[in-house]
């Protein structure tokens, strides 16, 4: 096929985020035809939803944050799961419960897809406020604090962090449609590239890890005057980008270049 093809990859899926990504972004990037389009997901409802894959502890909720940054600024259309613009987990599906035909025939060897298949989680009341019944599937068990009400009244939650990377997406040009370059060519720690358009230039810096990290570029900047457009570590104002820039655990930048 030629033209307009759309393909589809799902990011993070090793026991290593950094390096499925890695492997995952330059793989397909590099595999798209000229003239197509890449699709860009994070989890399907056949995979073990991305923030249970990569660890539920005190940086999980900071990693679905760089997770979103990267869906939201690759090169390409992408494609939300429902809760993952709450960080919400995979549910534990007791073998009683288990609905999905192939969790129901192979059990223990295989446990089915149902993990990725629970209620949407709206609020803290009974059945997460999915339905006043039965629902098809056990609420996630999660659901009392990782729900939509309790998540929309703190701004530092992960829904209003994907809210305001999808209020960035819809106003910046080169986000949506501009050109895509690496700036650092083997990353080993952390992850640096261009999204470019003619009238635009956005810089898309991302740490997966715990701990602090440098990234030294393998390219020249367009420019080293840059203003950020969106920070989850409290970054803001105009400042000047070099070839050696440091990000805090787990943090997002995004800038656009002052000219």
């Amino acid at each position: 096929m030629k033209g307009s093809l759309k393909t589809t990859h799902p990011l993070f899926e090793s026991d290593n985020p950094l390096l499925d990504e890695k492997q995952a972004v330059t793989e397909w990037q590099a595999a798209v035809a000229p003239g197509a389009w890449p699709c860009n997901v994070l989890s399907n409802h056949d995979l073990v939803r991305h923030v249970t894959r990569h660890g539920e502890g005190l940086h999980a909720d900071g990693r679905a944050k760089v997770a979103a940054a990267l869906v939201l600024t690759l090169r390409g259309t992408p494609f939300l799961y429902y809760g993952e613009e709450l960080a919400m987990r995979s549910g534990h599906i007791p073998r009683r419960d288990i609905v999905d035909p192939p969790g129901k025939r192979y059990w223990p060897f295989y446990r089915g897809r149902d993990n990725a298949r629970t209620p949407m989680q709206w609020d803290g009341s009974r059945n997460a406020g999915f339905t006043h019944g039965k629902p098809w599937l056990p609420v996630g068990s999660s659901y009392r604090k990782i729900n939509v009400a309790s998540e929309r009244e703190d701004p530092r939650s992960v829904l209003n962090f994907y809210r305001g990377l999808l209020r960035l997406r819809r106003t910046s040009p080169a986000l949506r449609r501009g050109s895509y370059r690496w700036l650092v060519k083997r990353p080993v720690e952390g992850l640096a590239y261009l999204r470019e358009t003619p009238e635009q230039a956005m810089l898309v810096l991302l740490n997966f890890y715990s701990w602090s990290i440098s990234l030294q570029f393998d390219a020249p900047l367009p420019t080293d005057k840059w203003r950020v457009c969106l920070s989850n570590a409290g970054a803001e104002g105009e400042r000047t980008v070099g070839d050696l820039v440091s990000l805090a655990p787990c943090e997002v930048v995004i800038l656009e270049a002052v000219r």
